[in-house]
């Protein structure tokens, strides 16, 4: 197994809020993965093998991403991050933040249809909100 060490830049972004508290944004990502990750500056530093050094810079990139586009980025949405990234899809939408409706301690459970999109939005705006349908088309 040869280890690789991967460097890039990252620009226009506040580290604050992309490595979070403490690097709370960060963590996730070394308890998952198997890489050296340092960030001075503005320059990432990776080391580890070249498939997970790959999918680290592809998730630190994602996680710039979402920082720029909803303007927050927290852990859950990092583990988001991990888990999408590691089912093989390459870019996230803001629309994937956008559908989260719950985090739990394993994934994230967002909507998967546009209605039930809307459901979520109105069970978010109303104080009762009531849903008729067949079972198992995603009320609860």
């Amino acid at each position: 197994m040869k280890l690789i060490e991967q460097i890039f830049t990252i620009e226009n972004v506040n580290l604050q809020s992309l490595l979070g508290t403490n690097d709370v944004n960060i963590k996730p990502i070394e308890d998952r993965f198997s890489v050296l990750i340092v960030i001075r500056g503005d320059t990432v530093k990776l080391k580890g093998t070249k498939e997970e050094v790959q999918t680290v810079e592809k998730i630190i990139k994602e996680m710039i991403y979402v920082l720029n586009t909803t303007g927050r980025l927290n852990e859950n949405d990092v583990r988001t991050i991990i888990s999408l990234t590691s089912e093989g899809n390459e870019i996230i939408s803001t629309n994937d933040f956008d559908n989260i409706i719950l985090y739990s301690k394993k994934d994230a459970i967002k909507a998967r249809t546009p209605t039930q999109k809307i459901y979520a939005e109105s069970v978010k705006k109303n104080d009762i909100c009531f849903a008729i349908g067949p079972a198992g088309t995603g009320k609860t």
